[in-house]
C-alpha cells in the first residue's frame, strides 16, 4: 500500500510538501505545453497525474488533493505569464469535462462560474486559446468545442512523460575509507521558485523572477 507523503522516485527520500508541490506543477505545466501543441489535444486527469510524478521524479503515494493544488499553482502561473489557461487541456476520463477543479482558472481570471454549462463552455474556449497559441495548422475558422468521452480516451502524444535519468557513467573506485553519499547529498542545494519554476538558491526572494519564496 502507498504511503502518505512525497519522497523523491530514485532514493525514496522524504520531501517537504511545498517544494514537492512545485516540482509536480513545473512539470505539469512542461507536460500541459506538450499536449497543447496538438490541435484538439487534451490529457485526463488520471493520466497527468501518473506523467506529472514520472516527469518530476517525485512519488506523491496517498497524498490527497495534491493534483488539485498542483494545477491550481499551474494556473497561477499561466495568469503571471499571460498564457492561455493550460489547465483547460485536463479533462475526466469518463465524460470529457472539467469539472470543478477549473473553477481556479475562472476565479484567477475574474470571471464567474455561474454553472457546469458555463465553465464547460469556457474551458472550451481557454483550449482553442491554448492551441491558437502552441499548435500549428489550427484552421482559421476553429470554434470552441466541448471534448466528447470518445475524444478524452485518445491517449495524448508526449514525447517525454516518463522521461528516463541518463545512465551513469564509469567511475573509478570508491574509497571505502570514506562515507558513500547518495544522490541527494551529492546535489547543490537550490529550491524551485513556485512563480517562475526556475530553481533558485534558497533565500527570501527567487534570483531569477524576485518572487518571495515560499
Amino acid at each position: 500500500m502507498a504511503g502518505s507523503g512525497f519522497v523523491r522516485a530514485g532514493s525514496g527520500m522524504a520531501l517537504n510538501r511545498d517544494q514537492a508541490l512545485v516540482e509536480l506543477a513545473k512539470a505539469a505545466r512542461e507536460l500541459l505545453l506538450e499536449v497543447a501543441g496538438t490541435y484538439r489535444g487534451t490529457i485526463t486527469y488520471r493520466q497527468l497525474a501518473a506523467d506529472v510524478q514520472k516527469r518530476a521524479g517525485v512519488r506523491a503515494g496517498s497524498t490527497p488533493g495534491w493534483l488539485v493544488e498542483v494545477l491550481s499553482m499551474v494556473v497561477r502561473v499561466c495568469h503571471r505569464l499571460a498564457e492561455p489557461p493550460l489547465t483547460s487541456l485536463v479533462v475526466h476520463h469518463t465524460d470529457g469535462t472539467v469539472g470543478p477543479a477549473y473553477d481556479e482558472a475562472l476565479r484567477t481570471a475574474g470571471l464567474s462560474v455561474a454553472d457546469a454549462d458555463a465553465r464547460e463552455d469556457a474551458a472550451a474556449a481557454g483550449r482553442l486559446e491554448c492551441y491558437r497559441r502552441y499548435a500549428p495548422n489550427v484552421p482559421p475558422d476553429a470554434v470552441p468545442t466541448r471534448v466528447t468521452p470518445q475524444a478524452a480516451q485518445r491517449t495524448p502524444r508526449l514525447t517525454t512523460a516518463a522521461r528516463g535519468r541518463p545512465a551513469p557513467r564509469a567511475s573509478r573506485p570508491l574509497d571505502a575509507s570514506k562515507p558513500r553519499r547518495t544522490v541527494d547529498e551529492q546535489r547543490a542545494p537550490f529550491v524551485v521558485c513556485s512563480a517562475c519554476f526556475l530553481q533558485t538558491p534558497p533565500g527570501a526572494e527567487c534570483q531569477n523572477c524576485g518572487a518571495p519564496l515560499r
